[in-house]
């Protein structure tokens, strides 16, 4: 049961690791575009990745990586 007890030790802080990871990035990006337009009416947000690329960029990583789909973080952390 050792080996057991360490393979989900080991599952349990990557997965933690990995939601830590995306889940400050989403946060991060919405506060950067919260202290860039001052906005948070959802109807005056239209056009922010012309404004904000890189932003918007890392924005739209952090939220393919949360995903449950192979080749991600969420599917590898949760397998």
């Amino acid at each position: 049961m050792a080996l057991a007890a360490a393979l989900a030790l080991t599952a349990g802080l990557l997965h933690a690791f990995n939601h830590s990871i995306f889940k400050s990035l989403l946060f991060f990006g919405a506060g950067a575009v919260l202290t860039t337009t001052g906005e948070r009416d959802m109807e005056h947000l239209g056009g922010l990745i012309h404004r904000m690329p890189q932003t918007a960029f890392v924005f739209l990583v952090a939220a393919r990586r949360s995903r449950r789909c192979r080749r991600s973080n969420g599917f590898v952390s949760e397998w």
